[in-house]
């Protein structure tokens, strides 16, 4: 749920029926023994959509029965920043100038007609 809640957060789950969520509520899910907790996308009659909100895609649609609860944060863990060592900051240079590197050629083949 980054950035809206960092990873590490306490997260409290109040165990509600699923007809009391709604658009935008956070709620927690259980996903393969693992606790998940996402902002809810829509409810639906076979079960909720949720979406993380670092991502463009939603989730499966989980079964009501797997739906534990609305979550609310108790304490956000503080984001924290560190700059690269050495050689992070090498493998950051040559990922990046691949990125752009294979941005420019697909630039370029869309300028040139074919």
């Amino acid at each position: 749920m980054w950035p809206a809640i960092p990873s590490g957060s306490l997260i409290e789950v109040t165990p509600c029926d699923v007809v009391e969520l709604a658009r935008g509520d956070i709620a927690a899910y259980e996903r393969a023994g693992r606790v998940v907790v996402h902002r809810v996308r829509e409810v639906q009659l076979g079960g909720v959509a949720f979406a993380a909100d670092a991502l463009s895609h939603a989730d499966a649609l989980v079964a009501t029965s797997a739906v534990l609860g609305k979550a609310r944060v108790v304490e956000a863990r503080a984001l924290t920043y560190r700059l690269p060592n050495a050689a992070e900051a090498v493998v950051l240079g040559r990922s990046l100038t691949r990125a752009l590197a294979a941005a420019l050629r697909r630039a370029i083949q869309r300028l040139i007609p074919r």
